[in-house]
């Protein structure tokens, strides 16, 4: 008998049509490094009068979450976090990418999980995204991490295998710079943003265990800053309480067309620390709220999905 095993193991993701109905074309959305899936049945435990044990037991309403950490190459991530996309220009196209705002009907995807060593896929069919962290660090790839729910998980013989994308390169730290209210900051060792959709599955009376809707909350975006202690720029802006504006951008080295941009606009830097000790160098973290997020994607690919 087969072992499944990771390096047997691809996973792509599809945009539905429908909710909750598998998605007909599947694509790599990055460099996954971890992709787990979690169902819990949520047994429902019966206690009676006259028993000391438990009376009977029962699964309960169905729920499936899931993540995956990924290397940025392409821009569908931060489709699938943020849930609206628009595509311009020509050579090179830009993916315009933002929050799905109140009269939107944000997108939902089927990601398979294809193992070919056990010749066996795992659909989650109707996946939304609850918070997605983006972080990028002195030394490291720029790292997405996705944190979802899905509808329902469905298995199949596995499919034929989506084609790995070995020729793009993912985006590295020293590709990357933070603007902060549009001068270069060039002390920042961390950035990090977590926009969180505060998804809620929505059960109903209608004979499925399953829910019927996962629908989204209001949105939160928060983050934090790590820099080198330098200058008294971060520290000064804290305390004055006014509105920063912050912006990260990558630029691949070998093809400068090829362009991340991440807008931050109005953050409040909200709380301010600075560890000392005998033998590490200061550095200043700051953790701040922000109101809204877009995501700029300059490459060759005509479509996000």
């Amino acid at each position: 008998m087969a072992q499944g095993r990771g390096f047997n193991n691809t996973v792509t993701v599809g945009k539905e049509t429908t909710y909750g109905t598998k998605a007909t074309a599947f694509k790599q959305v990055g460099i996954i490094e971890e992709f787990s899936v979690e169902e819990s049945n949520n047994t429902d435990v019966a206690r009676s009068l006259g028993k000391r044990a438990p009376h009977s037991l029962r699964q309960g309403g169905i729920q499936t979450e899931f993540s995956m950490s990924l290397r940025v190459q392409n821009p569908e991530p931060f489709f699938m976090g943020l849930g609206k996309a628009v595509t311009t220009g020509t050579t090179p196209k830009i993916h315009t990418i933002s929050l799905a705002q109140e009269a939107d009907v944000p997108p939902s995807f089927t990601i398979q999980a294809n193992d070919k060593g056990i010749n066996e896929a795992e659909n989650l069919l109707g996946c939304k995204i609850d918070t997605m962290t983006i972080s990028a660090s002195a030394q490291e790839a720029l790292m997405v991490e996705l944190e979802g729910m899905a509808q329902k998980s469905v298995e199949e013989l596995a499919p034929a295998v989506v084609a790995l994308d070995l020729a793009t390169p993912y985006f590295t730290f020293f590709e990357g710079a933070l603007k902060v209210d549009g001068v270069l900051y060039p002390a920042v060792t961390e950035f990090e943003v977590e926009i969180s959709n505060n998804l809620e599955a929505r059960f109903a009376l209608n004979q499925s265990k399953f829910p019927v809707r996962i629908e989204e909350g209001g949105t939160d975006i928060e983050g934090s800053i790590t820099a080198d202690l330098i200058d008294s720029v971060l520290i000064d802006k804290f305390r004055a309480g006014s509105r920063v504006d912050l912006e990260l951008v990558f630029i691949d080295e070998a093809t400068p067309t090829r362009k991340l941009t991440i807008t931050l606009p109005d953050v409040v830097f909200d709380t301010k620390s600075i560890d000392t000790s005998a033998e590490d160098l200061k550095e200043v973290e700051i953790d701040f709220i922000g109101t809204d997020v877009t995501v700029v994607f300059e490459n060759t690919q005509t479509s996000v999905f």
